[in-house]
């Protein structure tokens, strides 16, 4: 019989960033907080600011994971923000998906393992460039959990 245990083992931290700060993009996040110890969202990405406030709060009252105001990015570029932060190893990529590609291929580009939303991508363009960014990723020993 199979025994799965709840939470990762302890081991050296992880630092997240969240990009995508709305309902499912703070799930994300919170799942993500309960996966294990020595874990943390330290930086976050929205066009609005209203998400961005509702998901720090959850975060900050809930898991006492709280998120500095200068790494807390807003805007279609607040991602490339979030790429350049080099103590961040995870994205949480939780954006619409028409954005994921480019944020992906951003990923990848920047080192960063990648958990992201399904699908991932909406067009065949979208998906040539998804398999383009998984190609390199593989390459960089990087990983997609999706």
């Amino acid at each position: 019989m199979f025994s799965f245990i709840e939470t990762a083992p302890d081991g050296k931290p992880i630092k997240a960033a969240l990009i995508g700060c709305g309902d499912r993009g703070t799930g994300a996040a919170s799942q993500f907080l309960e996966a294990g110890p020595n874990v943390s969202i330290v930086a976050l990405a929205d066009i609005f600011p209203d998400r961005m406030d509702a998901c720090r709060k959850i975060l900050t009252d809930k898991f006492n994971n709280k998120i500095e105001d200068n790494k807390c990015f807003l805007g279609f570029d607040a991602y490339r923000k979030v790429m350049s932060i080099p103590e961040i190893e995870v994205v949480l990529l939780c954006t619409p998906t028409h954005f994921r590609p480019e944020h992906f291929t951003a990923a990848v580009e920047a080192g960063k393992h990648v958990f992201m939303e399904k699908p991932c991508a909406v067009d065949p363009v979208g998906i040539r460039t998804v398999i383009a960014a998984s190609k390199m990723a593989t390459s960089k020993g990087l990983t997609l959990h999706g």
